[in-house]
């Protein structure tokens, strides 16, 4: 056979090619392999390794004439260790703890070449192992250098620049430099130079955070001198997140490889051209289950293997540091290959964090400065004999360390002096714990500050795990005692006398309303509101004699009685207490109607009845049954017609609420016969039904909207897919490997870089010796070589593109040479990206443009519509008011014929009277005579 299909690709096998599998099994984390596999491979069985020749070998070639010698001490010193020193999970002396002293020594070797070469030897295994030992095992590890290494003295390392930088940055961060913190920060700092992946392992408070910050801080500052490199370090908790998003992961379905967050920033932090240290830092408990994945990348490969197929090689400014508590469950072959530091809170003590603390309460307190050296005296001679009897006399439902109660008592002072002092100058850090969210859309890991926990939980045991130590040290704990019987009666008590006192507040409003202010009052009240029987029983009260006994205290109601006094003088009442009490409750009958509401189904209900028989004597009962079918369209009705649906639809939607209803009844009684249970469908149901229609309507015509602004941009968007769907790997390969690309080609790399956020690096300008411009390519192609390239381009998020991005890409489009047709004659994979971009704009432009054009024209029509209407009502009103003004000079107008006619009666009356005394006189009529 010389080819086969292998996922529907053809591959060509080549004799050349051989695989081998390593591997070491019976331990977590490792599988034995299946047996059809197995079978096609043959077993090749490995001895134990002769470390003096190895080791004798490898010093001969880095130029060690003592090599035989001094190997056989480095073989003798790591035996009487394995004997001789304690047993510990992160103690290794198996070949790669020789091969790391080896290359320690190599270094030593070449960097002073005159030196002694038993000194070097001795130094490079101080250097290695002394950093991983406990504090009970250094003399011991002394002693075996001591015998194997008679009178030779290592010279003192020169770290006189390295320390200032150290603590000037100890200031800043408000540390103390101790011997102890120096101590560690070196051997961290000279592990580094050694082993590419290192582990920082101890309990809470043993400074392994603020080593590696405090290291960064100073090697970042000797930069400045050119004696070290700037370095940038990434955190994150690996068990704070699946596996697969640790790592990256194939869609069950897809099958599309979508990238982890550990994937992505290894691959950025390789692809990084800066000569900065990058340090990703492992925040987490190391177990088989994630560590295992590592190997590759923490043996001799460097290399972070995916399951995409991608391999992504580690560069020589990189370190992989994992701080832990313990390595309980990781497995040898994770121990060996890294470097250990081990920190013991016991070495630095608690005294460093007092002597910070006092620093910061006398920076934020200014008040205090005279009595900081009181504090600071009854501190040194109260928190040791304190912490000396909690260990002895007294027992810790969860263990803390002594630096844990120190670190609490001094959070508890500085709350104190926030209460009884004046406010700090700056804010006062209190309780705060970092915070890592996982953020899913881009692979990175958020950090919140400033938050506050308050967690509660029962002692371990029964079922319930211990809290880790490095979880506890961020809490104040306070422990809580069993309460005995007094205890727990008090507190109920309480509890009953609260709620009781909560219900006689609305009864104690609503009858000084009725009865003192003499105003009309409903009471309505709710079953569901009737959280304890007292209520009732109150309310039962009221409705009997029209009052609650003694439910004001005596003073407020000696005060609701004067102001009741005027009005029942009026009332004939005399003026006597008891008189004017009676009166009171008198007005309360008068003018306070209680309205109850009652669910009757359940045996709540009769029972309540049974117990507060006024409920039934002294009320009016309005039973309301089922809805009838009037009631049922009635609702309905009023309810389509105030949404915005057409008026023919009116009717079938009011007939398809009331089928629902009526079906779900006649559901729930089919429901009862064959259950015999009872589900209840009450009025509440249907208006349930009618809100959420009109809900579901609304949610729907805005996502039809928007699926329908969308499909304006489809066109173009389904014509940019389908070009990315035409590019093969070999046509990004093509793109990548340009050395000095078409101009085309680069205006449209850089556009993907611009619509991607990928920012550009700064090169010389070579037009203007001097300056610097902003180069895209190099950025370009390191986004080219990433596997999920095109895949990303698939899933743009096209519908929140950043303003910023679509301005600065703009004059872009405008250019000659960035026409779809001119990039495809220089490139085929850039003619499709060409048209990713032009697509992505025009959909932004709907999207951005068009479609809130299209709101606002509908906001403004309805507006319109809604002026239309109302300057409808105003003309009705304005025709009616002139239909009447019309009439009313019409009445105007007979009503002067009148006037004119009587006005003429007169005069001829008159003129009869003048020139004819006998004449019978005329009678006027008065207009309403007519």
């Amino acid at each position: 056979m010389t080819s086969f299909d292998f996922e529907g690709t053809r591959l060509t096998l080549k004799p050349s090619c051989s695989v081998f599998i390593t591997m070491n099994p019976g331990y977590a984390g490792r599988s034995e392999l299946p047996d059809n596999l197995k079978a096609l491979f043959r077993t090749v069985a490995m001895m134990v390794p002769d470390y003096a020749l190895i080791s004798e070998i490898t010093l001969y070639s880095y130029g060690y004439l003592e090599a035989r010698e001094l190997a056989r001490k480095l073989v003798a010193t790591y035996r009487l260790c394995s004997e001789q020193l304690s047993s510990q999970n992160h103690y290794d002396y198996g070949m790669r703890a020789v091969i790391s002293v080896l290359r320690a020594a190599g270094a030593v070797k070449q960097k002073y070449p005159g030196e002694r070469e038993d000194v070097l030897m001795l130094r490079s295994l101080k250097d290695v192992n002394l950093p991983k030992f406990l504090a009970h095992d250094i003399p011991l590890f002394e002693g075996i250098l001591k015998d194997l290494f008679p009178g030779v003295a290592l010279p003192a390392p020169d770290y006189k620049d390295m320390q200032e930088a150290i603590e000037v940055n100890c200031l800043k961060f408000n540390l103390q430099p101790t011997s102890v913190f120096l101590e560690k920060i070196f051997q961290l700092y000279e592990m580094i130079l050694v082993r590419h992946g290192l582990m920082l392992v101890g309990y809470s408070y043993g400074a392994k955070t603020e080593c590696y910050r405090v290291l960064a801080a100073a090697l970042s500052d000797l930069q400045a001198k050119n004696l070290e490199l700037i370095t940038r370090y990434f955190v994150l908790n690996p068990k704070s997140i699946y596996i697969g998003q640790l790592y990256g992961e194939f869609d069950p379905v897809s099958h599309e490889w979508t990238d982890g967050v550990l994937a992505k920033i290894f691959r950025d932090a390789a692809v990084d051209t800066t000569p900065d240290r990058k340090w990703i830092i492992f925040d987490g408990p190391v177990d088989a289950v994630w560590i295992e994945n590592m190997n590759t990348v923490l043996d001799d490969n460097k290399k972070l293997c995916l399951m995409s197929g991608e391999i992504i090689q580690m560069t020589s400014v990189m370190n992989l540091i994992f701080e832990v508590q313990d390595l309980a469950v990781a497995s040898p072959a994770t121990v060996s290959r890294c470097g250990m530091v081990y920190t013991e809170p016991t070495g630095l003590g608690f005294w460093p964090l007092i002597t910070s603390w006092e620093k910061k309460t006398a920076e934020n307190f200014h008040n205090l400065e005279d009595a900081m050296p009181m504090i600071r005296s009854m501190i040194q001679w109260l928190i040791e004999p304190c912490v000396d009897f909690v260990r002895k006399h007294c027992k810790e439902l969860i263990a803390t360390s002594s630096t844990n109660l120190v670190n609490s008592f001094l959070n508890m002072f500085e709350s104190q002096l926030d209460e009884f002092k004046a406010a700090p100058v700056k804010e006062v850090q209190r309780g705060t714990i970092v915070v890592q969210r996982y953020n899913r859309e881009d692979n990175t890991f958020k950090v919140l500050v400033d938050i506050q926990f308050a967690a509660a939980m029962g002692p371990p045991g029964g079922g319930r795990n211990a809290v880790t130590p490095r979880y506890m040290r961020h809490f104040n704990v306070l422990s809580i005692l069993d309460f005995d019987d007094s205890s727990l009666s008090r507190v109920f008590t309480t509890i009953m006398d609260w709620w009781i006192r909560k219900a006689h507040l609305p009864h104690e409003t609503v009858l000084k309303r009725a009865g003192g202010q003499n105003v009309s009052t409903v009471f309505l009240v709710n079953d569901t509101q009737l959280k304890m029987e007292q209520f009732l029983e109150d309310i039962n009260n009221i409705l009997n004699t029209g009052e609650v006994p003694n439910l004001y205290p005596k003073d407020e109601m000696m005060t609701i009685l004067e102001i009741l006094k005027p009005r029942a003088k009026r009332a004939g009442r005399d003026g006597s207490m008891q008189e004017l009490y009676l009166y009171f409750v008198d007005q309360c009958r008068i003018n306070l109607h209680l309205v109850i509401c009652m669910s009757p189904f359940g045996g709540a209900f009769r029972t309540r009845l049974r117990m507060f028989p006024s409920l039934v004597n002294c009320c009016t009962i309005d039973w309301f049954s089922e809805w009838p079918e009037e009631a049922l369209r009635s609702v309905a009705s009023r309810f389509v017609s105030e949404i915005d649906i057409d008026e023919s639809l009116h009717q079938h939607v009011r007939d398809m609420c009331m089928m629902f209803h009526q079906q779900s009844v006649d559901l729930s009684k089919l429901f009862l016969q064959e259950q015999q249970r009872h589900f209840y469908i009450t009025p509440t149901s249907y208006l349930q039904l009618l809100s959420t229609y009109n809900h579901l309507l609304t949610e729907r015509r805005s996502e039809v909207n928007t699926l329908r602004n969308r499909y304006k941009a489809l066109p173009a968007l389904n014509a940019a897919l389908a070009a990315l769907d035409t590019l093969t790997k070999a046509d990004i390969t093509e793109v990548k490997a340009m050395k000095n690309p078409p101009k085309p080609v680069k205006l449209v790399m850089e556009a993907v870089c611009i619509m991607k956020e990928i920012k550009p690096k700064r090169i010389p300008d070579p037009k203007k010796p001097g300056n610097k411009i902003n180069d895209y390519w190099g950025p370009a192609q390191n986004m080219l070589t990433d596997t999920a390239f095109l895949p990303s381009l698939k899933s743009f998020d096209k519908d929140h593109i950043p303003e910023q991005v679509i301005k600065v890409i703009q004059p872009y489009l405008k250019l000659e040479e960035f026409d779809p047709q001119v990039v495809k004659k220089a490139s085929k994979a850039a003619y499709g990206l060409c048209c990713w971009v032009r697509a992505m704009d025009q959909y932004d432009q709907v999207i951005k443009v068009v479609a809130p054009k299209k709101a606002k024209l509908a906001a403004a029509s309805a507006e319109f519509q809604t002026l239309q209407v109302a300057l409808a009502s105003k003309k009705e009103l304005l025709q009616s008011v002139e239909e009447k003004v019309q009439k009313l000079e019409e009445n105007l107008l007979l009503v002067d014929k009148k006037k004119a006619r009587l006005e003429a009666e007169v005069l001829y009356c008159q003129q009869v009277s003048i020139y004819d005394p006998g004449a019978v006189p005329c009678r006027v009529f008065k207009s309403h005579e007519y």
